[in-house]
């Protein structure tokens, strides 16, 4: 079992745009990385998000929709991208979105990949494997009450699940 700490209290919110200018290959300020490594988990979602930094920063191949895609949020706002990257059997094909700050897990996407997410009444959040492997445990934040979980921590290719994934066509 791997226990997320709670990291920067710090949230950018989410505004309707489109991701068509994708910046350049260069280094991101540190801040900015570790803003992106902060998974934040969204129910309301329907698809997983990143900022592009998230590829700088990893080093990840950008890759093209075939068509623009609407990425929806919970909150109500929405973006529309037109490229993604991929961030391993639990998130799948990742909406890359200049408008978020943060990644975005979403709640619905990971389910459909044969994972289960939990918001407890202890306020932690849980995601298990299809085998019921606990794969992360997460407070929520006390100051603005999110759950953030480490981006490496669900980048692990064990985490597969026995029944194999799904993903966006």
């Amino acid at each position: 079992m791997v226990v997320a700490k709670p990291l920067s209290s710090h949230v950018h919110s989410l505004s309707a745009c489109d991701d068509s200018d994708i910046p350049q290959a260069s280094l991101p300020a540190p801040q900015a990385v570790l803003d992106a490594m902060r998974t934040l988990q969204d129910s309301g979602a329907n698809v997983s998000a990143t900022p592009p930094i998230t590829a700088v920063a990893l080093g990840l191949t950008i890759y093209q929709w075939d068509k623009p895609f609407l990425v929806t949020f919970g909150n109500g706002t929405s973006s529309l991208s037109n490229h993604y990257v991929y961030l391993g059997p639990l998130l799948g094909k990742t909406a890359i979105l200049n408008s978020c700050t943060h990644t975005v897990l979403s709640v619905p996407d990971v389910n459909s990949r044969g994972f289960d997410v939990l918001f407890s009444k202890s306020m932690r959040c849980f995601i298990w494997n299809d085998d019921g492997d606990l794969i992360v445990e997460a407070p929520i934040d006390k100051e603005n009450r999110l759950y953030y979980v480490d981006l490496q921590l669900l980048l692990l290719e064990d985490l597969t699940p026995s029944g194999g994934c799904t993903d966006r066509a």
